[in-house]
């Protein structure tokens, strides 16, 4: 690997919910990398899916899914 590359991945997903409920998403995912080791990662996707099943999961007392965005 050289010094320090961009990767971008493009995925989708799709499933069920832990509440059995159908859940689907799409995006792409931009890293960055220096010396093998992730410097940046920005995700593009939809986030109000996102935000829909974390509350779901509160209402089953996931605690996890109502915790602060990691932003360090």
């Amino acid at each position: 690997m050289a010094l320090g590359c961009t990767v971008m991945v493009q995925w989708a997903n799709w499933g069920k919910a832990r509440d059995g409920q159908p859940y689907a998403n799409q995006g792409t995912h931009v890293v960055r990398l220096r010396w093998e080791r992730v410097i940046y990662l920005h995700e593009y996707l939809d986030s109000q899916r996102v935000a829909e099943v974390c509350r779901r999961l509160v209402e089953q007392g996931v605690s996890e899914a109502a915790a602060e965005p990691i932003t360090d």
